[in-house]
């Protein structure tokens, strides 16, 4: 049961926390078998100590095993009646047959007849190789899967994780970079490092906190949008200025209808996170302006730039390249996608969906 646990609390750590799905993973010029048998090994353990038990209760931790067990060789058929990517397919079903139906069966023959002190000490060993087993994975999809270098240029990637939504486009100044996060947090990420300090909260205020006395007499005025979407910009060495769209809404027997709409600027104060705000008039003053992303930029005298291919890596699907420079990146968001891309200062910078940014530069910066 505890070697079981465990294979959940990774198997949830690296799909939820880390985003990895090997269901995902295409048999094609990025081919790694481990990555479709992470979760065989997981549970390979558990199920062979389960079904060794001869207990009914015991055998159901090993339904699991199983059900990996049908889906990974429909996967396998389906594939190599398909011809997509055989060799790698036969490679795997060779690979899949051994790790995953050989190697529990004769720990299973092995258990099946031993019987007191003996097959209780088997057992503990077992459930520490389980244990060391789960942290190994754990670690290794969290710090070093994802990045797949394509030439002998190698290219720097980190990762961090900005709440659970999408990402405001960023501001980058030299080896810094400040986001807004789906929560409105103002973060300020040291590029070099890899690291977020929390600045400021972006505040979301109601009409009668902004000073609209005629809209908090309608009882059923909600909150403007999420301000995540909005533009970052310096306004001097102290202070950061981030706009957003602010709309408001009322609430009818028939829906939602229009009740105005504003630009908020919020003036935050980069080293004592002090905020202020002013609501501008959409009639009196120009809209915001989305600045415009830029996919390339120079570092060390050499161009690099991103891009994505959504099919010939997947799910390596971002693109970090230049001249002699090809890294494929796994934006480790299942289901989701990259909503944004963005180059400057030698930097490239990959937002998605989840709140995953990616750093990318040349390695010896």
């Amino acid at each position: 049961m505890l070697a079981f646990l465990s294979s959940l609390l990774v198997c949830y750590w690296v799909v939820v926390h880390v985003g990895f799905l090997p269901t995902l993973i295409h048999p094609g010029l990025l081919f790694h078998p481990m990555h479709h048998l992470v979760f065989h090994l997981l549970f390979l353990i558990p199920a062979s100590l389960a079904i060794a038990l001869k207990k009914g209760i015991a055998l159901l931790l090993g339904i699991p095993y199983l059900i990996l067990l049908g889906f990974s060789l429909i996967q396998i058929l389906l594939l190599g009646i398909a011809g997509d990517g055989l060799a790698n397919w036969l490679t795997l079903a060779y690979l899949f047959f051994i790790a995953a139906v050989v190697v529990p069966t004769v720990l299973v023959a092995g258990l099946w007849n031993k019987d007191g002190e003996k097959k209780r000490k088997i057992y503990h060993t077992a459930l520490m190789l389980q244990v060391a087993l789960s942290v190994g994975l754990a670690y290794y999809y969290t710090y070093h899967y994802g990045v797949w270098h394509l030439s002998e240029q190698p290219v720097c990637v980190r990762r961090l994780r900005l709440g659970d939504g999408n990402l405001s486009h960023p501001l980058i100044e030299e080896d810094a970079a400040y986001i807004v996060d789906s929560r409105g947090r103002l973060y300020r990420v040291d590029l070099a490092l890899g690291r977020k300090r929390l600045l400021a909260q972006i505040p979301w205020p109601t009409a009668a906190e902004v000073g609209l006395p005629e809209l908090t007499r309608h009882p059923n005025v909600e909150r403007p949008q999420n301000p995540r979407w909005g533009v970052l910009s310096r306004v001097d060495d102290d202070d950061l200025s981030f706009q957003y769209d602010f709309h408001l809404h009322r609430r009818t027997e028939h829906g939602y209808v229009h009740a105005g709409s504003w630009t908020m600027e919020i003036t935050i104060h980069q080293e004592h996170g002090r905020v202020t705000w002013r609501l501008k008039e959409r009639e009196k003053e120009a809209f915001i302006e989305f600045p415009v992303r830029s996919n390339s930029t120079a570092v060390q005298g050499k161009t690099i730039w991103i891009t994505t291919d959504l099919f010939q890596y997947r799910p390596f699907t971002v693109i970090i390249a230049g001249d002699d420079i090809k890294t494929a990146i796994d934006p480790l968001n299942p289901l989701g996608m990259v909503t944004w891309e963005h180059a400057n200062h030698g930097w490239i910078l990959v937002g998605t969906d989840r709140g995953g940014l990616i750093i990318a530069t040349i390695k010896e910066r």
